[in-house]
This record gives C-alpha cells, sequence and structure tokens, in this order.
C-alpha cells in the first residue's frame, strides 16, 4: 500500500516520479501513464494529461547514476527547458494532452568492489545490472561455492531464463572456474584451476529451487 509514496510525491508545481513502476497516476495538475520494462530492459514512456487550467509545470524524473548514457526524448525529440539536480532531470514546460516522454539507457552487467576495511569482502567482486543485485547459488554452479571463481576480465553475458520459476528474468553467465584440491585437509600442492561457466540469479529470486548455498560476493582469479 505504500508503493504509490515511494513512486511518487509531488509540491506546488513540480511532480516527481522517482521508480519507474507502470501505471497511471494522477496529481493536482496532471494525470500520467507509465509504461515500463524496468528493471529488466532500461526503458520507460510518461503519456502526460493535464488538467484543465492546469497545464504549466515541472516534471522531474530520476536518472539512476548507472544510466550514463540515457537518452530522453519529448514527442519524439530532445526537450527545451530542461536542468540535471541531484540525480533528477527537470522538464517545465505548458504540457499539452498526448506529450509523451521516452526515456532509454543500456544496463551492462556491472563489477562492484567493496571498501577494503569489510576483510570479508576482500578481493571480491559482487554483480549488477540496472538496480538488480545478483547472487550465485548452489544449484546452478554446484556445491561448495566457497571453491568458485570470477575471472577478472572474464566476460559476463546476461538472457533471459525461459523455463522454472525463474522464467522472465534476466540471468547472467559469467567466465570463471573453480579451485580443486585433493581430500588431504593440508597439501603443499598448490589448487588446481579448473574453467567453469558460472550462473548468476537475480538476489531476490534465491531459495526458490530448494534449500542449496548462496553467496553474493565472489572472489576473482
Amino acid at each position: 500500500m505504500s508503493l504509490g509514496k515511494y513512486a511518487w510525491s509531488q509540491s506546488d508545481q513540480t511532480i516527481y516520479s522517482h521508480l519507474y513502476v507502470g501505471g497511471r497516476a494522477e496529481f493536482d495538475q496532471a494525470v500520467l501513464e507509465v509504461k515500463s520494462r524496468f528493471p529488466w530492459e532500461g526503458e520507460v514512456s510518461y503519456a502526460v494529461d493535464p488538467k484543465p487550467g492546469k497545464g504549466s509545470f515541472t516534471l522531474a524524473i530520476r536518472i539512476p547514476a548507472y544510466a550514463k548514457d540515457a537518452k530522453i526524448l519529448l514527442n519524439g525529440t530532445a526537450p527545451d527547458n530542461t536542468r540535471m539536480e541531484e540525480g533528477y532531470l527537470y522538464i517545465t514546460r505548458e504540457w499539452q494532452r498526448g506529450d509523451r516522454i521516452d526515456i532509454s539507457f543500456a544496463m551492462p552487467v556491472r563489477r562492484i568492489y567493496c571498501n577494503t576495511k569489510v576483510r570479508d569482502n576482500e578481493n571480491c567482486v559482487a554483480l549488477m545490472r540496472g538496480p538488480i543485485v545478483y547472487c550465485f547459488e548452489g544449484v546452478d554452479n554446484g556445491a561448495d561455492l566457497q571453491e568458485l571463481r570470477l575471472l577478472k576480465e572474464g566476460e559476463i553475458t546476461a538472457g533471459i531464463c525461459t523455463e522454472g520459476v525463474l522464467s522472465g528474468m534476466v540471468l547472467l553467465k559469467a567466465k570463471g572456474g573453480r579451485m580443486v584440491t585433493g581430500k588431504e585437509l593440508y597439501s603443499e600442492n598448490r589448487p588446481v584451476f579448473e574453467p567453469q561457466e558460472l550462473t548468476a540469479v537475480p538476489y531476490f529470486a534465491w531459495g526458490n529451487r530448494g534449500e542449496n548455498q548462496m553467496r553474493v560476493w565472489m572472489p576473482e582469479a
């Protein structure tokens, strides 16, 4: 019931869009219809229907920091009278019924590193795509996740899952491997790196395919 308060707010002359949530929102100045393919794709559109006598106002749309190449179009062209301030794009104009704002941006996989003072995450990396944090589960990658490594310069690709409980979600495939040792508790033999493709799933979706291991921060090799 609180979602609307997280997604929208308004002042006397400004409507704020904080989240790319699809749906219909009504304000003192206008009604907005939002169509969104977020969080799997960086595409969202706003249809603006101003109320009679209240067409002059500002629409402030949050642009995520990772959307460095965001393309914004107003009725198919770059809008005038705009400014960026504290992560929000402000568009001020005399709005007309049928005005449409289209926002698009790429969502590459990003490697996230932790402050070195967090000892448990030293030499580890986490993966994000858009706003989604990813994790590794044993059901995809095998047991003993502590043996796995991500290649520092390894390719990471994104693709839509087409089956099972994760169908429709974007999964990641990453170049990595497993550090393999003998059965001895201690040995003078260095563990051997065996290449292995790793699968990462959205963090919010883990634990839906049986009991197994999970980790977010993965050592790099």
